[in-house]
């Protein structure tokens, strides 16, 4: 089991599900591709998701927990760990880029909402042709426990080239990269 640190699958969850982003900026300059629409996309799957049921949110943007989330610590992994998904968009798209979103949800217990990581592991939202047929599917993990503990049991990267260590070293190399070329100006 590919989670085998968090124990057996469990689809009763106290939460449905989860949203915890703090930046709304439906602005930023990113990436061609999807870039920008990653924060308009994933504010408009909580608020349909939320008609079907509550979706706790848990950062800054769209807080409807009464506070964030102290992040960066075990309360927010216990947070997610009571949630059964956790919309997991990142605010920009492009090929290769990641960040921790999907993982804080993976490793949380929760299963991420998310488009660019191993499809078996998440709800891939790339899949459906319309938000309408993502939540619907959505609605049928939620009332599947078979299907939810089939995907929650996934690795989430199965690729050896996408990898934690070696994003993190591309990452590493990218920012020392951009810190070396700022100094020599």
């Amino acid at each position: 089991n590919p989670r085998a640190g968090q124990g057996k699958c469990n689809p009763n969850k106290k939460t449905f599900a989860c949203f915890l982003v703090s930046n709304g900026d439906h602005d930023l300059i990113g990436y061609s591709g999807k870039q920008v629409e990653g924060t308009k996309l994933r504010d408009s799957l909580f608020h349909k998701l939320s008609e079907y049921k509550w979706v706790a949110s848990g950062g800054n943007h769209l807080n409807n927990i009464g506070a964030p989330v102290p992040s960066k610590n075990s309360k927010t992994m216990e947070w997610v760990s009571q949630c059964k998904f956790m919309i997991s968009y990142e605010n920009q798209y492009h090929n290769g880029y990641l960040t921790e979103k999907v993982f804080l949800g993976y490793w949380g217990g929760a299963l991420p909402i998310y488009w660019d990581i191993n499809k078996d592991a998440v709800i891939y939202a790339d899949d459906f042709k319309t938000e309408k047929d993502l939540i619907e599917y959505i609605k049928k993990v939620d009332n599947d426990d078979e299907l939810y503990c089939k995907i929650w049991n996934q690795h989430l990267i199965v690729d050896p080239e996408v990898n934690y260590e070696k994003k993190r070293d591309e990452l590493r190399k990218k920012l020392f990269e951009i810190i070396d070329s700022k100094l020599k100006r």
